[in-house]
């Protein structure tokens, strides 16, 4: 028995060989195929692109957090820094404010004690030494909440930083949504088309 059938709805004519359109038809099905495999292979190109968009916003996102950590860091020491120094101005008014009772004292002994008469200068290095302390109490308020007002800014700089990196992982999650989708529809009108050829 021969391969060769007879199908003539189909183009085939057995030992006939086949017909024009029959061999037309079969070659844009392989045209098809190919073209099938080719959009197949960009649909792989566009979820690798967006994985590493996704991977580049991810370092994004560890940077901006390294960045916030090195903030809290800088600010923590800046307040160390100005709370040390202010106590360090403090340890010195004291000290000062000790030896000028020392000298007061001195100098009481010193002198008649009935007509002793509080020591105007010793009144007055403490009176001035007092002030520079108030001064300084006010200064380092002043630095604190100067720094409180940077903190502030920084992170509303970072809350921001932060909501524009998920206004871009939306937007490139939608992007490669509607890439993929056109994808999937290029490759059901092609899908139709080479049923369309038998």
């Amino acid at each position: 028995m021969s391969k060769a059938t007879w199908h003539p709805s189909s183009g085939e004519w057995g030992i006939f060989g086949s017909t024009t359109g029959y061999k037309n038809a079969q070659k844009a099905k392989r045209l098809i195929a190919g073209q099938v495999e080719n959009v197949r292979g960009r649909e792989e190109g566009i979820k690798q692109f967006y994985s590493e968009l996704e991977g580049l916003t991810d370092t994004e996102r560890e940077l901006l957090g390294k960045d916030k950590e090195l903030f809290r860091d800088k600010t923590k020491f800046a307040r160390e820094t100005g709370e040390a120094e202010y106590l360090t101005d403090m340890e010195k008014f004291l000290e000062s404010s000790y030896t000028i009772g020392k000298e007061s004292d001195y100098k009481a002994t010193k002198q008649d004690f009935a007509a002793t008469t509080p020591d105007a200068e010793a009144d007055f290095k403490k009176k001035q030494r007092r002030g520079a302390m108030e001064t300084a109490a006010d200064v380092q308020k002043r630095k604190e909440r100067a720094l409180d007002f940077d903190v502030e800014a920084k992170e509303m700089d970072f809350a921001r930083a932060s909501l524009g990196l998920d206004r871009q992982d939306i937007k490139t999650g939608m992007e490669e949504m509607k890439a993929l989708q056109n994808i999937e529809d290029i490759l059901y009108t092609l899908e139709s088309e080479k049923r369309s050829y038998g």
